[in-house]
């Protein structure tokens, strides 16, 4: 059974659905729906599990996360939807030593959720609808983030686990163990993507104008664009202009190639 809260600040958890992860219990499926206007951002703040990030229609946000355990209980987690001054938080929580829930959102960093989730084994999935034209930041740690068909900017983050978006705005990503795949529109700021072991391949629009620094150790460097080179260069290294030159673009992995492509968004 799955019920639905509408509005902000709810907490649901629904029983008896089975997970999708062989190895892993019963899943929780928590589900918030509500709005989120123009010029405001999600933040999206999970710990261990994948986020999906998908359009939706009009203005309307709509967030299942769907919780498993291999080992404990999944009440030991929370899924917390806030409403802030510049647009919706949501985030997990888990349960401190002392058997407490963190405040909010703001608190999950603290020590003592950092120790909750290291003694729990409950994964959190996420899968996001939400408005073309918002900004977006997404973080996990053990997992990955994928964002496709968005129109604003986008910071995506994780530590193990890939990382592939697609958005007509601006846009940055990290990760430590896993790859990196962009599509964007605008590279009118500075921006950064970057991973220790996988590689990182970047679409862009034809019309690009922007100072490029890649940097790559056991790795191939590719482009689509003429180059014009600034500096010293090498089989790792290149730094350089591309066009008319402009913001800074840095891609820079350890373990993997590096490809700047040609692409219509």
């Amino acid at each position: 059974m799955v019920r639905r809260c509408v509005g902000s600040g709810c907490l649901l958890v629904v029983l008896g659905l089975l997970a999708a992860v062989p190895g892993w219990a019963q899943a929780d499926v928590f589900s918030w729906s509500g709005t989120l206007p123009n010029g405001q951002r999600l933040e999206v703040m999970d710990i261990n599990g994948d986020i999906q990030i998908s359009p939706s229609s009009g203005n309307a946000v709509s967030v299942r996360a769907e919780k498993t355990a291999r080992r404990g209980s999944t009440s030991d987690v929370e899924i917390k939807v806030e409403q802030e001054p510049a647009g919706i938080v949501v985030c997990t929580l888990y349960r401190r030593a002392d058997g407490s829930f963190p405040a909010g959102c703001r608190e999950r960093n603290s020590r003592e959720n950092k120790q909750g989730w290291n003694r729990s084994e409950v994964r959190v999935q996420y899968v996001i609808l939400m408005p073309t034209q918002a900004n977006l930041a997404a973080s996990t740690v053990n997992g990955g983030v994928t964002v496709k068909g968005l129109r604003g900017d986008v910071n995506a983050s994780t530590v193990n686990g890939d990382v592939a978006l697609e958005t007509a705005g601006r846009a940055s990503a990290t990760t430590v163990n896993g790859k990196v795949i962009a599509r964007i529109g605008k590279l009118d700021q500075d921006s950064s993507f970057s991973t220790v072991n996988g590689r990182i391949v970047i679409s862009v629009s034809d019309a690009v104008n922007a100072d490029v620094a890649l940097s790559t150790v056991n790795g191939k460097i590719e482009t689509d664009f003429p180059i014009t080179i600034q500096g010293r260069t090498s089989r790792r290294k290149v730094e350089g202009r591309i066009g008319a030159g402009g913001p800074k673009l840095r891609l820079s992995t350890v373990n993997g190639g590096i490809r700047i492509e040609k692409a219509n968004l």
